[in-house]
């Protein structure tokens, strides 16, 4: 029996309910995409801002440009530095909380799980502490920043990755604000 990881579900529909499923997917897309141009066009603001990007002006010579103040970058530098520092305290950066019978036996396989997943995450998976350290920039700069968890059966463990926020297309004002 095959595992859902290599399971073609198109296989088992007709043509013709595939070509109107992927007209739908690719109009509702088109439309996802059209309701967040606007704030598409504040990110590349916010980025530019950021990033300090003056256009020149003539006067007093030419190509010349006006002082920036760094308000933005530093606000963006502080937000992500604290949250670093909130999120990996110590080394050990994951806690566990036994539940059912919590004796001191749960507790102390609690602490071991703990400490063992902050060295996965920590020591093995490379990218894990970069990725977090970007995500608080994004979020503080974009306003938002995602994370897609998921077991690959290639690599045989679980894998976390960033996901941007301009890299992630659904509907604008869908969710929490």
């Amino acid at each position: 029996m095959a595992g859902i990881e290599i399971t073609n579900l198109a296989e088992d529909i007709d043509e013709d309910d595939l070509k109107k499923i992927a007209e739908q997917v690719i109009e509702e897309y088109e439309d996802d995409l059209e309701s967040r141009s606007g704030w598409e066009e504040k990110a590349a603001e916010w980025v530019a801002l950021y990033n300090q990007n003056d256009e020149p002006k003539n006067r007093p010579w030419q190509n010349s440009s006006s002082e920036s103040l760094p308000i933005l970058a530093e606000a963006v530098n502080q937000f992500q530095s604290r949250s670093y520092k909130s999120f990996f305290p110590t080394r050990y950066f994951v806690d566990c909380i036994p539940i059912g019978r919590a004796g001191q036996e749960a507790r102390e396989r609690a602490e071991r799980i703990g400490k063992h997943m902050s060295f996965q995450l920590g020591v093995l998976d490379k990218n894990y502490k970069r990725n977090k350290n970007q995500m608080f920039l994004a979020a503080a700069l974009m306003g938002t920043d995602f994370t897609k968890t998921f077991y690959s059966p290639v690599r045989r463990r679980t894998i976390i990755e960033r996901v941007r926020a301009l890299d992630l297309v659904v509907p604008y004002g869908v969710g929490p604000r």
